[in-house]
Parts: structure tokens; sequence; C-alpha cells
């Protein structure tokens, strides 16, 4: 065999090791970084969920295979979108959420995984958007929302289980009355008013069951009575 063809061969030959190699680097980096993102399930222990991308998703312990003490969840972009309590698997006591840039976007609490007691949502902005309180999963008592931009309430009104119950007033963007009334399960019941947009009183009666009723005294936008409606 002639001096060129041992020297082709064995070029060739190195060149082949010499892939193979770098190949099974490749591969070895590939296997290693799966397992990287590979999940962490535990019945018992920390626990961890991951992006495709390697980002953390979840984090948290469990206890005979339920959560327990705080969790984080978080977004895609390694920022955390709620971070809260679990007993036996269920949410428990104070929890705050975020938009995906990580400003705050509520703040609730749970019992038994239901929300109970104050919650308060906020605009991207930072400010205030609503505030209430809970029982057993249903709005209960009184509940405020704001305007983003002007900050006074939009509407503050009470529930009972869920539903509206008794007074609601509500406003518009520039801080006058847009309506005062009452509410009972969840329908418009009693003395209404409605009002026009410079605050001045615009018709009021009586609601029954959503329904308008009796008498209905009308208004100019200078407050003087137009005349009653019956309905």
């Amino acid at each position: 065999m002639s001096r060129f063809l041992i020297l082709v061969l064995g070029l060739t030959l190195t060149f082949c090791s010499t892939s193979q190699k770098n190949t099974n680097k490749q591969m070895k980096k590939i296997k290693t970084e799966v397992n990287t993102f590979k999940p962490v399930i535990k019945k018992n222990g920390e626990n961890k969920t991951f992006f495709s991308n390697g980002k953390l998703q979840s984090q948290g312990f469990k206890k005979n295979n339920l959560k327990t003490g705080e969790w984080k969840f978080y977004y895609i972009n390694g920022n955390i979108s709620s971070v809260g309590r679990f007993r036996k698997d269920l949410k428990i006591g104070r929890w705050s959420n975020f938009y995906e840039d990580g400003i705050i976007k509520s703040k609730e609490t749970y019992k038994k995984n239901l929300l109970h007691g104050v919650k308060n949502t906020y605009y991207k902005s930072g400010k205030p958007h609503t505030n209430g309180y809970y029982r057993k999963g249903k709005k209960n008592g009184i509940f405020r929302e704001y305007y983003e931009i002007e900050g006074h309430a939009i509407e503050i009104s009470f529930y009972k289980k869920g539903l509206k119950d008794g007074r609601c007033n509500r406003w518009t963007k520039a801080g006058k009355y847009e309506s005062i009334g009452y509410f009972r399960n969840g329908k418009r019941n009693g003395k209404w008013s409605n009002y026009h947009s410079n605050g001045i009183k615009s018709e009021t009666g009586f609601y029954k069951n959503d329904k308008k009723t009796g008498t209905w005294t009308q208004f100019d936008i200078t407050g003087r009575k137009i005349n009653p409606d019956n309905k």
C-alpha cells in the first residue's frame, strides 16, 4: 500500500473518531438537559415542574402526595404568577397573584380552597380595581370597584351569598352620581334614583323584581320636575 493511501486512511479514521466523540458529547449534553427539565415528582418532599424551555413552572412540597405549605407558580418568562399555601391539596390563607411583568394582580384569602375573606384586585398600573369580602367562595358584604385613572369609586354595593343585596351607589368618571338604589336577592327592589351626567337627578321611583312599578317622577337637567310617568 502506498504512503499516500496510508495517509488518507489515517486521516479518515481520525476524522471518524473525532466526529464520533463530538456526537457523543452532544448526545450527553442533550441527555443532561432533558434530565434537567424533567419534573421532580414525589409523594413526600419537594416537587418541581418545568416549562419546555427549562424554566421553573411550579415549586412546592407534598405530604402523602398532597400539596402542603407554600407553593410558587411561574410564568414562562421566569416571573412568579402566584404564591400561596396549601393544606392537604386545598388553598388556605393569603394568596398573591401577579401579571406577567411582575406587577401585583390580586391579593386574596382562602379557606378550604374557597375564597373566604378580603380580596383586592389591581389594574396593571398598580392602582386598586376592586375590593370586597367573600364567604365560602361567594361575595358577601361590601364590595367596591374603582376607576383606574380617576381613582374614585365606580360602584359601592352590598352582597349576600353572591347576590347583590342592599344599597348600591354608582358614580360617573367625573365623580357625579349615576344611580342610587337597592337590591334584594340580586334584583332591583325598592326606591331608585337615576342622574343626569351633570349630577342632577333625572328620575326617581320604585322597582319590584327588576321592573319599574308605580309612579316615576322625572326631572330635566336643571332639576325641574317634568311630569310623573305612571307605569
